[in-house]
């Protein structure tokens, strides 16, 4: 069984910004309005895909070093990140971090 058409995005835009007395028939404020939106919906789709990998990767780091040995693989990205301080002794285990940067890419959604 043949798989359903599925419009390209030139043809979406086209259609979206048809406009006959428009020249070529493209409203281009129209055009400009689809290009904003479009690019609100891929910005969405790489946060979302983002988050779901730190998450993912948190688990991870658990599953294969669940007492968080690996602590200081992190150790110039908590300095930066004001997160912790392994110059006084204190630090954040990787599967915490990585969840602390899903949620703050989250919030900025």
């Amino acid at each position: 069984m043949a798989e359903p058409y599925t419009p390209t995005e030139d043809e979406v835009r086209a259609t979206y910004a048809y406009d006959e007395s428009a020249p070529y028939f493209l409203n281009a404020a129209l055009a400009a309005e689809f290009d904003r939106f479009l690019a609100q919906v891929r910005a969405e789709a790489r946060r979302e895909g983002a988050v779901e990998a730190l998450r993912e990767a948190a688990d991870e780091t658990l599953r294969i070093d669940p007492h968080w040995d690996s602590a200081l693989w992190l150790a110039d990205k908590v300095w930066t990140d004001g997160v912790g301080d392994l110059r006084t002794g204190q630090y954040v285990p990787v599967p915490d971090w990585l969840r602390d940067r899903a949620d703050r890419i989250e919030a900025e959604g």
